[in-house]
This record gives structure tokens, C-alpha cells and sequence, in this order.
């Protein structure tokens, strides 16, 4: 329960209302991170690719493009899981 709380936390406060691009790709990376194992609605997966490739064309840092890439493959890689089960 209190990583739901968290994940809400982050979403609203930094994902949505973030105060910089900044603030809304590593909050975007965290959250990717956070939903590695965990089942991700539609509509926020959109919203955190969504931010995730904003973050991929103004990122300069190496390190947070690397950090990027590796968040959206992770959840693919779930995504993927996810239809293969279905099969």
C-alpha cells in the first residue's frame, strides 16, 4: 500500500505538476522503474512515454538518455510479458 502511495505521490506532484521538464523526466524514470514488476494502466504508461521521449530530445546528459532508454525497454519488456500470457 505504501508503494501506491508513493506512486501517486510522484505522479501527481512530479509527473503532472512538476514545476520543470526536469522534474517531470526523472519523475518519469522513477516511476518506469517502479513499474518494472507491477501492472501500469494505459493511460498513465502513454503519459510516462509521453514524458520519457520528451526527455530523450532535451536530454544532452548521456547519463540520464541512458537512464531513458533503459526505463521505456523496461516497460516494453513488460508490455511484451504481458501479451505473451495472454497467448
Amino acid at each position: 500500500m505504501e508503494k501506491e502511495g508513493s506512486i501517486y505521490f510522484i505522479t501527481q506532484n512530479c509527473l503532472i505538476k512538476g514545476e520543470s521538464e526536469d522534474m517531470k523526466c526523472n519523475a518519469a524514470i522513477v516511476l518506469g522503474m517502479l513499474y518494472y514488476d507491477k501492472e501500469i494502466k494505459p493511460e498513465r504508461r502513454k503519459i510516462l512515454i509521453q514524458q520519457l521521449k520528451v526527455g530523450l530530445r532535451e536530454g544532452e546528459q548521456s547519463k540520464i538518455a541512458q537512464q531513458i532508454l533503459e526505463t521505456i525497454s523496461g516497460l516494453a519488456v513488460r508490455q511484451q510479458r504481458k501479451f505473451r500470457n495472454l497467448e
